[in-house]
Formats: structure tokens, C-alpha cells, sequence
């Protein structure tokens, strides 16, 4: 079970786990899973922070401030960027001087044993979510640890963030990971596995999300996995965000397998935030009144410090409170035009449609994928990958909606494309220039529009 794990600790002069006491101390952690299965029955949102931090004891810290403040549903453990990339030398060296010049937590450096302390410590189940193409040793030393919910896949965790990584590779091995969850629910253990359809999370196009997301997912409930959450981000428009997270959850219903579990997760606008407290607050209230509309499980909140830097626990805290307020009914009566929201919803499921069908035309869901991101049949914008065509042009269109400007190669019809175009007629290029007009949509929020 934790074949890379061991070897690391031995290599390491740390004490291995033993794989049945950790899977009895599992029995007893605080699980994701079983929260948010409550959550979607009920039909309540569930929030959640982002954070982490170099220092244990400061992680501790904050994790302690944040829930007493707020009472958040779950907790995150953010990995830091050494640690994402295998790095474990630099991430020692850090630690020794200036921890604080760590970007999140170094996991692996401390320890399972040790950051098990924060499983222990929390009132709530803790996620742990890195960006790692490659997060088979992380995996295991999450579950060591105690963590129930672990974000990333083969897609969302290559083709935004790496230049040279391989599409195969970076699947395979999160195949491998997907098999130890699956291995771990034959015996009763249901790890949640959170997949980042937000990719870059800059001006990406509802169904460029929606359709990594699922094939992700589709990826690993082949490996066994049976808790699977699906996550898209914030556009901006709530009535193309509403109609998103309707078009997801009707989309996991359809092509998802029965005997999985699937969540839609809503991550707030990832883009460029305001600096102004006042218009950040505001921006956070938006997206969880969308979140909460769209019928997401679960959403991952922001702070009104977004813009200046690494938020603090308290902002964090507040970012909750904010966000837990716009889930209010007493707003209900703000609700956009439902027909309107329709007409999207439809547009977004044949788009979604006709990308599924590119990616799945071949025996091997892998296979499949790496050959329609070869072609550029499938594709992301502003993608640091190799692997990507990157052909993908977004732009807003006149009321805020993200459409797409440059399909590349993308697999989708003339009539959609037709529809894309039309609805961009109206936009009206600044200084007369496609870039300075994408730059524009880039940072549509970062002055309170």
C-alpha cells in the first residue's frame, strides 16, 4: 500500500506506516466522504478555506483560528510548490533558514506521524490540495496521515501548470493513485477525490472545465474510486455560472458510473481580484449566491486579501463568514432570469457533449484523451503544456459571459461555433485590439466592475 512512502522514509531515516494501523486510524478520521454525502441530501453547501503554511505549529495555529472564527464544513491543507515538483532537497533547506518562504505546507518533510497532529487536532475533515502532475509519494503520505480528500488528476494538475510533463504520464501516475483509493474502499474506506476542472482558472470556458473534470473522474472510477468531486470556477456571469454547475451536475448524472458518489464543487473567482475590501467582500458574496443556486456541494471560499498576498488566518476566517452569509434565502429574490439560464445550461451540455465524444472515441479512456489533446480536439487556453495545442482563444462577450473567440482544433460543431461568434458580435475591442481586449476580460474584476 505504500510502496513509495516506505522507500522515502527509509531512504530518509523516518519510521515507515503500517498499513493496518493506518487504515484502523482511517475508520476513525474525520471523512469528507460521509460530510459531503450529508451536505448534497440535505441540500446544504458546504465551505470551505484555502491555506497553508510553512511552519507546523503556525499550520496548527491556523487551522485553530480559522475554525473558531468560522466554523467552516471541511478544512484544507495547501501543499507548497517544492513539494508539488518533488523538490524535497530545496524544501530542507527552506525549513532550516526561512520557513516562512515556504508557499504552503512541505508535507512530505514533516511527516506523516507529524502532520497527523492536524487530523487529530481539527474538529472538521481536512483536503489536501497541491498541483502535483506526479502525487503518488504525497498520496500516500496524506493517507498516512489521516487526510480523506485528496484534489488533482492526470489533466488538471499537468497541462496548467507543466511544460514538459507527458499527458501519459502525469495519467498514469495518477492512475496508480486512484488504484490505492479504490484498493482502500474494498475495505470500507472511501477516500473523496477532487478533481480541478478550473484549470489555469483564467477565463476558462464553462465546458473546458466541466468536460477535464469528467473525463478525470471517469479516469478514476475505472481505478476504483468511488467518491468523486467535480469542480469547475467562477466565470464571473452568474447566469452562466448557475447554468455550469446545473449542466455538471447533469452531466455526472448521465455519464458517471451508479455505484459512484459525485459532487459538484465550486471554486470562487480565481482570476484577478479587487483590492478594495469592499469590492473583494462583495465578489465573495457573488460567487457563493451562485454556488449556492447552481446546487454545488461544496464551495472553496476567497478572502478580500487575494489581491495583496498570502491571506491571513483571520481573513480567511472572515472570507467564511462572508461567503456563509450569501447562502441566506433572504436573497433568493436576486435570482437571474431563469430562462435565460436555461438557454446557457443547454448550451453548455452540447458543447460538453461534443468534446466527451472526441475524448472517448477510442478503447482506452487514457488513450482517448491523449489523442484528442494531441489534435487539439481537446484543448485548454493559455496552457504551459507541451501537451496542449493551447489553440483556444477565450473572450467576454458584451454581458460578462466567456466565449470563445479561436476554437484551434476544438471539437465542436459549426453550428456552436456559429453561436459563439454571434454572441461575440457585440463586443466592442478596446483600442481595437483583440490582446488589450483578453488582458481586459483577464482583469474584469480587479477594479470592482
Amino acid at each position: 500500500m505504500f510502496n513509495h512512502l516506505t522507500s522515502y522514509c527509509l531512504e530518509n531515516a523516518m519510521e515507515p506506516p503500517e498499513a493496518g494501523e493506518v487504515v484502523d486510524f482511517l475508520r476513525s478520521a474525520p471523512n469528507v466522504y460521509e460530510k459531503l454525502s450529508e451536505a448534497k441530501s440535505s441540500n446544504n453547501m458546504m465551505l470551505q478555506p484555502r491555506c497553508g503554511v510553512g511552519r507546523h505549529e503556525e499550520m496548527l495555529d491556523i487551522h485553530r483560528i480559522i475554525y473558531s472564527r468560522s466554523k467552516p464544513d471541511l478544512l484544507s491543507l495547501t501543499i507548497d510548490a517544492h513539494t508539488r515538483l518533488l523538490r524535497f532537497d530545496k524544501v530542507a533547506k527552506v525549513l532550516e533558514g526561512n520557513p516562512e518562504n515556504i508557499n504552503g505546507y512541505p508535507l512530505i518533510n514533516h511527516g506523516w506521524k507529524k502532520a497527523r497532529e492536524l487530523v487529530k487536532a481539527s474538529k472538521v475533515p481536512i483536503e489536501v490540495r497541491h498541483g502535483s502532475p506526479d502525487g503518488r509519494l504525497l498520496f500516500e503520505t496524506s493517507i498516512a496521515a489521516g487526510f480523506t480528500s485528496y484534489e488533482g488528476g492526470g489533466i488538471g494538475y499537468n497541462l496548467p501548470y507543466c511544460r514538459d510533463v507527458k499527458l501519459e504520464d502525469s495519467i498514469r501516475y495518477w492512475q496508480e493513485t486512484d488504484a490505492l483509493c479504490g484498493d482502500l474502499a474494498k475495505q470500507g474506506i472511501i477516500i473523496d477525490r477532487e478533481f480541478f476542472g478550473t484549470m489555469s482558472g483564467v477565463l476558462m470556458p464553462p465546458s473546458i472545465s466541466i468536460v477535464c473534470s469528467l473525463l478525470e473522474a471517469l479516469l478514476a472510477a475505472e481505478q476504483g474510486v468511488k467518491s468523486l468531486s467535480l469542480a469547475i470556477c467562477q466565470s464571473g456571469n452568474p447566469i452562466q455560472d448557475i447554468a455550469a454547475l446545473k449542466a455538471l451536475t447533469y452531466l455526472a448524472d448521465k455519464y458517471l458510473p451508479e455505484n459512484t458518489s459525485h459532487f459538484s464543487v465550486f471554486h470562487e473567482f480565481m482570476g484577478v481580484f479587487p483590492q478594495e475590501r469592499h469590492n473583494a467582500d462583495a465578489l465573495i458574496m457573488l460567487g457563493s449566491f451562485v454556488a449556492r443556486h447552481g446546487g454545488a456541494t461544496k464551495m472553496i471560499s476567497k478572502t478580500h486579501q487575494e489581491a495583496l498576498g498570502i491571506p491571513t488566518a483571520y481573513a480567511n476566517a472572515e472570507g467564511i463568514l462572508s461567503a456563509s452569509a450569501a447562502r441566506s434565502p433572504i436573497l433568493d429574490c436576486l435570482l437571474p432570469d431563469a430562462s435565460k439560464e436555461e438557454e446557457e445550461q443547454d448550451l453548455i451540455i452540447r458543447e460538453v457533449e461534443s468534446l466527451l465524444e472526441a475524448a472517448l472515441d477510442s478503447n482506452s479512456i487514457m488513450q482517448g484523451v491523449v489523442n484528442a489533446f494531441h489534435k487539439g480536439l481537446l484543448d485548454i487556453p493559455f496552457s504551459a503544456s507541451r501537451s496542449a495545442k493551447s489553440g483556444v482563444i477565450p473572450m467576454r462577450d458584451a454581458n460578462g459571459f466567456i466565449r470563445i473567440m479561436d476554437f484551434g482544433n476544438l471539437a465542436m460543431s459549426s453550428q456552436i461555433r456559429a453561436i459563439h461568434k454571434n454572441k461575440l458580435a457585440s463586443t466592442k475591442l478596446l483600442n481595437g485590439s483583440k490582446h488589450e481586449t483578453i488582458k481586459k476580460d483577464i482583469f474584469y474584476f480587479s477594479s470592482g466592475n
